[in-house]
């Protein structure tokens, strides 16, 4: 799997597209492919010029752990594409941040979804998919699964560091 940065382009495998389009994409996760470009200005202007539609759906915050930065990238992605409904088939991550915590990584990931399609028009229950949430304040998702686990491995060696520390050894000497 290669790296996800900001303004990465993700489309369904099964994402149809215009007639004659080649797209230069990199197997991403199952059922996403990533596009080599940039940013997804070049894909509208792309789908434009075949006279096909790019419409913007919602928008999706989640959060995710990891050992290392990208893995936890990779699961707050994972989490964010979890909440895109199957009838949005492209997102282009908008921002991403991570912290670092003494034995973990947090990572921030937004993400923009989007419909591709031939037609300008959307079906009623189209629209409802792409205007829900869409006005609304984005929902920062954090899976206690995920802090679970890691905080469960680092506990002991949270108590130990802390009974080891000089402020505390000196505390218990006086």
């Amino acid at each position: 799997m290669r790296d996800i940065v900001e303004l990465n382009v993700l489309l369904r495998v099964r994402a149809e597209m215009p007639e004659g389009l080649t797209l230069a994409t990199d197997g991403f996760r199952e059922g996403w492919n990533r596009l080599r470009t940039r940013n997804a200005i070049g894909l509208e202007r792309k789908l434009k010029a075949c006279r096909w539609h790019f419409i913007r759906g919602k928008r999706v915050m989640a959060s995710g752990t990891g050992q290392t930065p990208q893995q936890a990238i990779a699961c707050a992605l994972d989490h964010a594409l979890a909440e895109v409904s199957p009838e949005l088939n492209a997102i282009e991550v908008g921002e991403i941040q991570s912290t670092q915590y003494p034995w973990f990584w947090l990572a921030r990931v937004s993400i923009h979804a989007f419909r591709i399609q031939k037609s300008e028009e959307l079906a009623a229950q189209d629209r409802a998919v792409l205007a829900h949430n869409s006005d609304a304040k984005p929902i920062l998702q954090v899976h206690s699964a995920d802090l679970k686990h890691d905080f469960a491995k680092t506990l002991p060696l949270m108590e130990q560091r802390l009974r080891r520390s000089p402020r505390v050894q000196s505390g218990a000497q006086r």
